[in-house]
């Protein structure tokens, strides 16, 4: 899971956060960078998947931005940007879960 934080920054007391993330999750390649997945505000729905990686909550109505994908091998690089273009704070955050196999 990869988020992308800013309006949730407000319950911390940072202010300059930025407002409307846009996060976009690339596949580094030989021949370029490829979208993985994109995501502008996330699904509410979702909130499961941040109680199984541990991640603090977010708002309902937040325009936080959330992927939940599994990923292979490889390099990545996840881009935040305001989708209003004004610049301000974000926190980045990858999360990963260890699937065991189940035991006989």
């Amino acid at each position: 899971m990869v988020r992308g934080v800013g309006p949730s920054l407000e319950k911390f007391e940072l202010n300059d956060y930025i407002e409307d993330p846009e996060l976009t999750l690339y596949r580094l390649t030989p021949s370029g960078a490829m979208v993985v997945t994109h995501n502008d505000n996330w699904d509410p729905q979702t909130t499961h998947q941040q109680n199984i990686y541990g991640a603090f909550s977010l708002k309902a109505d937040s325009k936080d931005s959330v992927v939940a994908v599994p990923l292979g091998a490889g390099s990545y690089t996840a881009i935040v940007k305001n989708k209003n273009g004004v610049t301000g704070s974000v926190l980045v955050e990858i999360y990963t879960k260890n699937h065991q196999p189940p035991r006989n």
